[in-house]
């Protein structure tokens, strides 16, 4: 039984590893990327969210919602241990969604149990989960609250586990697969509310009669350690319930790896198997497949309804709090469409690789089968987003709806956008023109649509949304120049060019946007300022940035630093010294505007200039002026090559924040305009050192 979970402890650990993430940073075919840094990142992400929220809950002024706050979290993270454990282990369409539930293992003398703790280390993230949150809970009892925690989460696993081995029994494959759909998304969806809005959900004492039994007896062993013991031994009772369960269920004998069959379409009209119409009929054959867009745009839908109920029932509370509804509302459209767009997207391109050698004596062009999933996608995305309309009925001053309006009306456009990147993104990704093959619904390029998709749904103005808006423009069209150039037809070969440079050097622009997020997310539960935060942030970013591009452009011509003439370097002083001025006038300018620009003293200054003098200057010369400006101009004929500057100073100026989105344009015009004449990265090192120096000098 141990040799036995120690080596499957280790399939898992090198399958975490090893698989998962296909690296195209490089040409050389059947490389991949280690996925364990992502999956690190994941459970970082999970502990610092819980922790940021049960710190919220304790916040709370009054001890009676501190203890219904405690309770929410408690139902939160113990049901979502138990349906999202049950519903992974579930019958799937195609293949099998872990390494546990390979065929392989099935043909060797394995004991279940050694399948249950190892399914414990594959859900570390929800362990991390339910002790970080209810630490934040409560901070003055850290070992009770992580004991309960781990107790909880580890019952809840193997309640998972036993739950769907007993259905897997008595319940038949399909109806499995048809329930799990639906299930995994409303279970999961209602129960992370129960954690993310357990602050909200605190002050009512109404909801609060629902979490008063065990969650409430729960949560006060936790803060004052009466009836601690009573807890821990109804969580081994439970845990020893749901061990017995999986037991008889393995003695009886369940089905492992029973993949769920394909149906067979039902009234399919000839008119409809046509490209842009086809995958209708197709999804109609799989479990959930037709109904997962409904059933966001319900959720999103029902949510909605339930602000603008509040709006009207509590009109001044509900205008206190309407701003953060409104941003509330908008990204879970946002997050609700981008959801249900790359889980489709996912889908399709799986289908084009199963049907590739169906479809290649066809007369059907690459292009033609990436329009018809675009046009399905579009449909289901402004499905999901459009219930946010319903925002309009609130009783809210003029103001408020004229915001609820450009934000609508921005958040509309922007999954529009979204949906035709994912749709081109998984086609060349995991579709016709990729030897991947069917795979998972996320990869690593989702990044570049999810991080502008939520700048749109949470801009704080509406010109911030500009920005974020173009960049989703962007990454679309060249995620669709870049997969319709993978394939020039469905029977070619792979013995070309897959992608252009300029989608390889986007896919290094994500990896520095997720590692500023991620570091953040990170550094932000310290007692640091937010100028010091997002220093960190930005220092950490900045070493992946240079990494990324110098791994990327191995074998490409070696990058000049100083130009032919000296004289060109005063000029970039002079130039970035402009630009440096502009620049702390357009902060002064927004202050007394009354825009939130963070304010910098003592240490957290010197941080600040630590990172903008001595290291943002290298490092983002080296990617947008190095490495990009090269990419964008290559793809350009010779008449439109003046693009060049303008493009990689808004792809520069996008990654930063809104508000100093204008004054970095200007100094990536300048840079790019220095590069273009001298073909060397050192006048815009000086134009950028000189600008970041000269801003914080003016500005403070």
């Amino acid at each position: 039984m141990i040799r036995a979970t120690a080596a499957l402890a280790l399939l898992l650990l090198r399958y975490w590893a090893r698989a998962s993430l296909p690296s195209r940073l490089r040409r050389d075919k059947g490389r991949r990327a280690s996925a364990a840094l992502l999956r690190f990142a994941y459970f970082a992400m999970m502990s610092v969210w819980g922790y940021a929220v049960g710190r919220l809950v304790a916040a709370l002024g009054d001890p009676a919602q501190r203890a219904r706050g405690a309770a929410w979290i408690i139902v939160g993270t113990t049901g979502l241990s138990v349906i999202w454990t049950a519903l992974t282990r579930g019958p799937t369409l195609r293949g099998e969604p872990s390494p546990l539930e390979t065929r392989f293992l099935d043909a060797l003398p394995l004991r279940d149990g050694s399948r249950l703790a190892v399914g414990l280390l594959e859900r570390l993230f929800l362990l991390a989960l339910g002790v970080a949150s209810l630490v934040g809970v409560a901070p003055h009892a850290p070992a009770r609250a992580a004991i309960v925690a781990v107790a909880l989460a580890t019952a809840g696993v193997f309640a998972g586990e036993a739950l769907m081995r007993v259905a897997r029994i008595v319940v038949p494959a399909m109806a499995i697969a048809r329930a799990r759909t639906y299930l995994l998304v409303l279970g999961q969806a209602a129960f992370l509310m129960c954690v993310v809005q357990a602050p909200s959900l605190a002050r009512s004492a109404r909801l609060g009669a629902l979490v008063a039994g065990w969650p409430a007896s729960v949560a006060a062993a936790i803060s004052e350690g009466d009836g601690f013991a009573r807890v821990l031994a109804f969580v081994a009772g439970a845990l020893g319930l749901a061990l017995a369960a999986s037991a008889a269920a393995e003695r009886v004998g369940y089905d492992r790896v029973d993949l769920v069959p394909t149906g067979r379409p039902r009234r399919s009209r000839h008119e409809l198997l046509v490209v842009d119409r086809v995958d209708d009929v197709l999804r109609r054959r799989e479990p959930g497949g037709r109904w997962a867009a409904l059933v966001m745009t319900g959720y999103t839908a029902l949510v909605t309804v339930a602000i603008v109920g509040f709006a009207w029932s509590a009109r001044r509370a509900a205008a206190e709090q309407a701003e953060s509804m409104i941003r509330g509302a908008s990204g879970l459209a946002a997050f609700g469409a981008f959801v249900v767009v790359t889980a489709r997207a996912s889908r399709m391109a799986a289908r084009d690789v199963a049907a590739r050698p169906l479809l290649a004596p066809l007369p059907i062009e690459p292009r033609e089968l990436l329009g018809g999933n675009v046009g399905r996608l579009r449909r289901d995305a402004l499905l999901v987003a459009l219930p946010a309309v319903l925002l309009l009925a609130t009783p809210w001053p003029l103001a408020l709806r004229l915001e609820v309006a450009w934000r609508v009306g921005a958040l509309l456009l922007a999954v529009v956008l979204a949906a035709e990147a994912a749709a081109s993104i998984a086609f060349l990704t995991v579709g016709a023109g990729s030897r991947r093959g069917p795979g998972g619904s996320f990869v690593v390029e989702s990044v570049l649509v999810l991080i502008p998709l939520v700048g749109v749904a949470t801009a704080p103005y509406a010109w911030a949304v500009v920005v974020p808006l173009a960049a989703l423009g962007l990454v679309a069209r060249e995620a669709g120049r870049s997969g319709l150039r993978c394939v020039r037809w469905l029977d070619d070969g792979d013995d070309f060019e897959r992608e252009t440079p300029i989608w390889r050097a986007l896919l290094v622009l994500g990896a520095f946007q997720s590692t500023q997020v991620l570091t953040g997310r990170l550094v932000g539960l310290s007692e640091l300022d937010e100028a010091t935060k997002l220093a960190i942030a930005y220092a950490a970013s900045s070493l992946v940035l240079v990494a990324l591009t110098l791994h990327a452009r191995r074998g490409a011509p070696r990058m000049r630093v100083l130009p032919e003439r000296p004289a060109w370097l005063a000029a970039a002083a002079v130039l970035g010294a402009l630009s440096g001025v502009l620049a702390a006038g357009y902060l002064v300018l927004a202050r007394r505007l009354g825009a939130d620009v963070p304010e910098a003293a003592g240490a957290s200054r010197a941080a600040i200039a630590i990172t903008a003098v001595g290291l943002a200057p290298f490092a983002e010369e080296v990617f947008f002026r190095g490495w990009l400006f090269g990419c964008i101009e290559d793809e350009l004929s010779p008449p439109r090559r003046w693009l060049a500057p303008l493009l990689s100073a808004f792809a520069c100026a996008a990654v930063h924040p809104p508000l100093s989105f204008a004054p970095l344009f200007v100094l990536g015009l300048s840079a790019g305009l220095l590069f273009a004449r001298t073909r060397a990265i050192g006048p815009g090192i000086v134009a950028h050192l000189v600008h970041n120096g000269l801003a914080l000098l003016l500005a403070a």
